[in-house]
Formats: structure tokens, sequence, C-alpha cells
């Protein structure tokens, strides 16, 4: 199955303005980040055929690796069309915000990703890099990408105790404060 027409089957039953992303793909440690944000894009405008050189306009990397990413999305069995508990529904404002990168927004996604298990906790950066395969160095850009364009932030401070704390705030939407 192609993904444009997964992306028409996954998304026939969206809610307006909401994307449906394979929760299998997003947390697949063997996806770069970059190609997950690619899928993103792709799953929320199925409307066309996309090739590198269009997507080029879409994010802000190169064409050369746009173009390994989308390879890379290709390249994969197909993409899987789960049942309901095996979706995420991420803003389509998100997945298709040309102010960040496609690597960016596959961090975005991912992140997302693990926000409804109650249990779970924004990755250390180590972490987070062995999800994807880009490297510690990759993935502090893409942070650093999320936070100047709102979608990511970190407040520290002290505890009354005294002791150094931080908190992490991950939105889908750029401004809105979730907490983590």
């Amino acid at each position: 199955m192609s993904v444009s027409n997964a992306a028409r089957s996954l998304n026939s039953t969206a809610r307006p303005g909401v994307v449906a992303l394979p929760l299998a793909e997003v947390r697949d440690a063997t996806m770069s980040f970059r190609a997950r944000g690619v899928l993103a894009f792709l799953l929320a405008r199925p409307d066309r055929a996309w090739t590198a050189d269009d997507l080029v306009d879409h994010g802000t990397e190169r064409r050369a690796e746009i173009a390994v990413a989308l390879a890379e999305v290709h390249a994969r069995p197909g993409v899987a069309l789960p049942g309901d508990d095996g979706t995420i529904a991420v803003a389509r404002e998100a997945a298709c915000d040309t102010a960040v990168s496609f690597r960016a927004r596959g961090v975005l996604v991912f992140l997302l990703a693990l926000l409804p298990d109650p249990r779970a906790r924004l990755p250390l950066l180590a972490e987070l890099a062995d999800c994807g395969t880009e490297g510690q160095q990759a993935v502090r850009k893409a942070l650093a990408e999320l936070k100047d364009c709102g979608y990511y932030a970190v407040e520290t401070g002290r505890s009354p105790n005294g002791a150094f704390r931080s908190r992490s705030h991950l939105s889908a939407t750029p401004g809105e404060r979730g907490e983590w």
C-alpha cells in the first residue's frame, strides 16, 4: 500500500485539523526522526505524490537530506494501519509547520506518542537519541528548534528544600503549555 493510500485510509475518519499517525512507525527506533517528520507531513497532506523537490519548500533541510528521509519512508514495507489503539492524533498544523525541520517534527511526534502513558517521562537526551538513528547532536538541535517555535519549553528552578529541578512542557501546537 502506498503512503498516500495508507494516509487516506488511516485518516478517513480523523477529526478536521488532526492527522492520525501509526504508533508503530512513530515509535520505531530504526526509523530516523527526519523520516518520521516526513511521514507525518505525507499523512497530513495525502492530496498528491510528493517528491523530495516538492518537500524542500515545506521544511528547512536540503533536498539531499529530504531525499534520504523520503527514501527511508518509501522503503518501509508499507505504513502499518493498526486499530484504534494503534494511532496517535497529531495536529495537522504541527505536521505541516514549515518553520521547523522534518527532523524536529519527527522528534515532536515521537514525544507526543509518549504523552498518553501516565508513567512516561521526558527521555534524557541520550535516551532520546537511542530512539532514532541521528545521534545526540541532531536531537539536541531538533529540540532547540522545537523550543524556538514554541512546541517545547523547560522551566528550571529550586524546590523548597533547595534542590535543583526542572519541568518540561510539550505541546502539539505552538505556544500551548502542555505538562510533562
